[in-house]
């Protein structure tokens, strides 16, 4: 599984507000099965604390733009096909 955000920013300047999304996209597939589902919470938050350090790193530098929200969400979940064993 892959996770992403798709977060909407906005700044003021000269007293325009201008927006910009960035999508942020979990780099490390996580690999879930019948056993491990249950620690698909988990790292989801684990995800979302990550991206929150890069938002918080990239506002302290200056930049100046803002959350304004959370656009989308996503989980991508390739579907893997079972191999035979050759008898």
């Amino acid at each position: 599984m892959q996770f992403g955000l798709l977060v909407r920013f906005f700044i003021n300047r000269n007293g325009e507000v201008e927006y910009m999304e960035h999508c942020f996209n979990c780099m490390q597939p996580v690999v879930t099965n019948e056993h491990n589902m249950d620690t698909l919470n988990h790292v989801f938050n684990q995800f979302v604390d990550e991206v929150r350090g890069e938002i918080e790193a990239w506002a302290e530098r200056g930049s100046g733009w803002v959350v304004d929200k959370t656009v989308a969400a996503t989980c991508r979940c390739p579907k893997s096909l079972k191999t035979r064993r050759p008898l």
